[in-house]
């Protein structure tokens, strides 16, 4: 099946960027996008308000200072050595 997509001018350049930088035609960006979007089950665009019902609750938590996620193999490992040393493995 073949359809024919109208882009404004700026929508065809950040495509066209996406497919030079993936390796890929524009046609093939453009296919992959939509599969993906269409495997991501979109919602529909009745719900397009959705972004103030969630304005307050979303990035609501502080998770601290961002160093959480640094070192996770080392303080992983550190963690079972001592859970080890404790007998709890």
């Amino acid at each position: 099946m073949s359809i024919v997509i109208t882009l404004a001018p700026e929508e065809e350049a950040q495509l066209q960027k996406l497919a030079e930088e993936s390796g890929e035609t524009i046609e093939e960006t453009a296919m992959r996008l939509i599969r993906l979007a269409l495997s991501r089950q979109m919602l529909p665009p009745d719900n397009s308000d959705l972004p103030e019902k969630w304005r307050g609750i979303v990035g609501a938590f502080h998770s601290g200072d961002g160093s959480l996620s640094q070192d996770t193999g080392r303080k992983f490992a550190e963690g079972m050595e001592q859970k080890r040393r404790e007998g709890h493995l």
